[in-house]
């Protein structure tokens, strides 16, 4: 029944779950007759491993047809003396459930916000690589400091192309990717995903300063390599790092807390989520994320600044 086969028992049921030849062992105790005739409560006997957590699912799923059983029989011995079975169920628990087709979508396709958060990342990370480390490799970097142009606008200047292909790869992934979930036939699974263009545009003007905190950052951690292949090393092992809200929430689902909306990449994940379930974006909630993404931005802009300005550290061998 609901899934659940039985087997016959192994000869020595605690050895075999001892061993791992059988997970759990249900033993039925020999005076179960006698307890279900006397309407005693009858025992069993549930054999498992407790240290093997691949089979706890599995337990409570038994447990739970028992329980459910037990319940049945209950309700017969109470009907059999004249009791109404509901007499022995004060209280009665309905569930009213709220969630909407596009709600049960947005839960499902929530990897949409990790995948912005990634673009944001990964679309600019190979012009900021060659913006710095590139240039030093290829000797070019030494006479471009050597011009008379402030440090603010050679690093404005490296920032501004970084980001200018960042924004252009978060637009050409929320573009295929509004595409593709239209090919997704998720009605007939009693859901409803609303990613068109108004929902793009969103996701995008939220996620625009998160892309000028990649652009400066990657600029700034790739500066400190010393070749092409070192930079390309740096910044492939801190793509981990966006990644981590999207799985942490995934894992872990909360509600937003005051500290988490001015953290980057955790709060554009939150709000990324609000947007694909048509929650409202709360307008502080939106301000404190953008304002978080751009201090580390500004920090990270200026602390590179001081590495351009400083001689020793762009000529040392």
């Amino acid at each position: 029944k609901d899934g659940i086969k039985t087997i016959s028992a192994p000869e020595q049921p605690e050895q075999a779950v001892r061993l791992g030849e059988e997970e759990i062992v249900l033993r039925i105790s020999r005076s179960y007759q006698d307890s279900m005739e006397e309407s005693h409560p009858a025992e069993v006997e549930l054999i498992i491993d407790e240290s093997r957590l691949s089979s706890n699912k599995r337990r409570m799923r038994i447990e739970t047809q028992i329980m459910t059983h037990g319940q049945m029989i209950g309700a017969r011995r109470l009907l059999a003396r004249g009791v109404d079975p509901r007499v022995a169920r004060p209280i009665s628990i309905t569930h009213v459930n709220q969630a909407t087709p596009r709600t049960k979508a947005a839960n499902i396709l929530d990897m949409i916000g990790m995948f912005s958060i990634m673009a944001a990342f990964l679309c600019n990370m190979y012009v900021a690589i060659d913006a710095t480390a590139g240039e030093r490799e290829r000797g070019s970097l030494e006479p471009l400091l050597l011009n008379p142009a402030s440090r603010w606008s050679l690093v404005g200047g490296k920032w501004l192309a970084t980001i200018a292909f960042g924004c252009t790869g978060e637009v050409l992934m929320l573009l295929c990717t509004a595409f593709a979930m239209q090919q997704i036939p998720l009605e007939g699974l009693g859901m409803r995903l609303e990613f068109g263009f108004w929902e793009a545009a969103q996701i995008f003007f939220v996620m625009l300063p998160l892309v000028l905190f990649a652009g400066a950052g990657q600029i700034l951690l790739s500066s400190y390599a010393k070749s092409f292949k070192e930079a390309q090393t740096y910044l492939s092992t801190a793509l981990f790092l966006p990644t981590l809200p999207g799985i942490f929430l995934m894992v872990n689902p909360m509600q937003p807390e005051g500290w988490m909306k001015v953290v980057p990449m955790l709060s554009h994940q939150f709000l990324s989520t609000a947007i694909l379930r048509g929650d409202p974006l709360e307008l502080d909630f939106v301000l404190m994320a953008s304002a978080g993404a751009l201090l580390c931005t500004a920090v990270s802009l200026w602390v590179t600044v001081r590495l351009f300005r400083s001689e020793s550290f762009f000529f040392r061998h």
